[in-house]
């Protein structure tokens, strides 16, 4: 059975060879603000630990993050259903939206990697925006090229910056990250995926209330269907067997 334990006062819930942190979206800023090391934040969603459960190397990307946060408020519910453990839910738009209009953000500096121009722009005009902001996007399928990866780790590293969001997709946001950490003396790597298209109105949010009933999924769903179908209809449902699993190995 999944268990929860202790680093450093922190609480942390294992599951799928996941660390996940037991935190707050609150507690979850103040800690990433407050704090300069050099880190990974990992968001995985359940098409993520799917996709984990099918290769050692995606898996070894978010097991080895230094940070792990659930994004799914449907997995934690199906955490509760399946194993009867609480497992905080901050997904990763909530996370970028609150860092991005933190008063702090001022004080710091913001490299983006992936997203348009214009969405950088657009930031800019949120109600806090931020210092400064270096901004790199790559070409599709930079991650299959070396000279790529490394441009993109060159433009970071001299970029210094305090909040590296990378905003290129998974896994290779994650392979990414992993690359650039050694190369790093300080900056909170975050693998953020879509949350600047939420965040910059190039992709719509479900409204409130349908997050609230844990049907943020469909509403994405019905806005890009042929996109999303085999994620949400073939992809996804696979949980049920993982967790089906875990639950398992208590028995």
């Amino acid at each position: 059975m999944p268990s929860i334990y202790h680093v450093g006062g922190r609480a942390k819930f294992k599951l799928f060879e996941f660390d996940y942190e037991l935190i707050s979206l609150p507690e979850l800023i103040n800690n990433v603000l407050e704090h300069s090391e050099v880190r990974i934040l990992v968001t995985p969603n359940i098409d993520h630990v799917v996709r984990a459960s099918k290769s050692t190397y995606i898996r070894d990307y978010y097991s080895r993050a230094d940070i792990c946060i659930n994004d799914s408020k449907v997995l934690s519910t199906m955490v509760k259903l399946f194993l009867n453990k609480d497992l905080a839910t901050v997904t990763g738009s909530d996370l970028t939206r609150n860092l991005i209009r933190h008063k702090k953000i001022l004080e710091k500096t913001i490299t983006i990697v992936g997203c348009e121009p214009q969405q950088v722009t657009n930031l800019q005009r949120l109600e806090y925006p931020v210092a400064t902001i270096n901004h790199i996007n790559p070409p599709m399928k930079f991650y299959e090229q070396d000279d790529e990866i490394n441009k993109v780790c060159n433009f970071v590293v001299e970029s210094n910056a305090d909040f590296i969001f990378l905003a290129v997709g998974s896994p290779q946001q994650e392979m990414l990250a992993h690359k650039l950490k050694p190369l790093l003396s300080k900056g909170v790597i975050l693998c953020v995926g879509a949350s600047i298209d939420y965040l910059t109105g190039k992709e719509k949010r479900a409204p409130i209330w349908i997050q609230n009933i844990r049907m943020e999924w469909f509403f994405r769903f019905l806005q890009s269907p042929v996109k999303r179908f085999r994620r949400y209809f073939i992809n996804c449902p696979q949980i049920f067997y993982l967790l089906w699993k875990e639950r398992k190995k208590a028995t």
